[in-house]
């Protein structure tokens, strides 16, 4: 778990790192899934969920400390879980495989807990 008092720049944040490396991630998936009609409409919704993880912990940190640091690191939270379920959804609409959705899933979660702690660190 880090202290966010010993950070100097948000880019050395651990959260942000892994939002980061998730956004990679999640992209890359997206440009290997099949497209039509319904998964662009998924796709869209799962880009801006992925972009607000990293984009919360941002405006959080650059505008924020402490217990309002804190609301960015839920919205953050949320996001996670957000496109989490995006991608269960091309998972269930066929346009990914299980493998690759449980290993998003994992990084999800891996980034929630992540978040969670450092929700607790600092509340």
């Amino acid at each position: 778990m880090e202290d966010e008092s010993q950070v100097k720049d948000y880019k050395n944040l651990l959260v942000w790192q892994k939002a980061c490396a998730l956004i990679k991630k999640g992209l890359r998936i997206i440009r290997e899934a099949k497209k039509d009609f319904v998964s662009w409409a998924i796709i869209r919704q799962l880009v801006r969920s992925l972009f607000s993880i990293r984009s919360n912990i941002v405006e959080g940190w650059c505008g924020h400390r402490g217990k309002s640091f804190v609301s960015y690191l839920e919205i953050s939270r949320g996001s996670t879980g957000e496109s989490e379920d995006w991608f269960y959804a091309l998972y269930d609409e066929g346009y990914i495989t299980k493998e690759t959705y449980d290993d998003f899933s994992k990084d999800c979660r891996e980034l929630m807990a992540m978040l969670t702690g450092l929700i607790k660190s600092i509340s």
